[in-house]
């Protein structure tokens, strides 16, 4: 328990210094008592348009120990969770621009990860999730690649849709979502009082 405090103490100083750690143990605790989370959730089906693209990076499947050896923040500070989602199924993928990792991302069959504590059931479908991009390869047209490529593979096995989440105050994920030729579906809203959660509502948006 303590070594899992210290961890995430250390990412949040790193990320921020005693201010920015500050900030966040602040933003937690507001996060815990009162606080609403949204979500914009995208829909693709996989039998639309053309997904032959030629890639801008190398895709590769990631194990956990790729991830640490690669200095994958969350394997480093937060490995029981990145464990615990390989465990139930998740698949890892890299996408590399010669040897330095520039984009990760998650896929799951049958359900959307929203967060840790949250999914969304999608039978006979893909869910695309937790995309990360390092700040020297952004806004180069990666993660919209990236996208692409997932979207094929996940044809090629067999899955007619895809789905993916994102914060709507993300406009560059958004962006990158929607070139990719995902079409925005509902919003997921879930609120948070004194510790307990529940989703309150489900906004359809076409």
């Amino acid at each position: 328990m303590m070594t899992r405090l210290w961890r995430k103490v250390s990412y949040n100083y790193r990320e921020g210094g005693l201010g920015g750690l500050l900030r966040k143990w602040l933003w937690h605790l507001r996060e815990a008592i009162w606080s609403d989370s949204q979500w914009l959730i995208y829909e693709m089906m996989l039998g639309e348009g053309d997904l032959r693209v030629r890639p801008m990076v190398e895709r590769r499947k990631l194990g956990f120990p790729d991830l640490v050896d690669l200095g994958y923040f969350k394997a480093q500070y937060f490995p029981e969770a990145m464990q615990r989602r390989m465990e139930s199924g998740a698949v890892c993928h890299g996408f590399f621009v010669g040897d330095r990792l520039a984009t990760i991302g998650w896929t799951t069959s049958g359900y959307l990860e929203l967060d840790v504590s949250l999914r969304v059931s999608c039978a006979g479908s893909a869910g695309l999730f937790d995309f990360y991009t390092y700040k020297e390869f952004r806004s180069r047209g990666y993660y919209t690649n990236a996208l692409l490529q997932l979207l094929a593979v996940t044809r090629d096995a067999g899955l007619d849709k895809a789905y993916i989440a994102v914060d709507p105050s993300n406009v560059a994920s958004i962006k990158a979502i929607e070139r990719a030729g995902f079409h925005r579906l509902r919003r997921i809203t879930k609120r948070r009082r004194f510790g307990v959660s529940q989703v309150i509502k489900e906004e359809i948006l076409r």
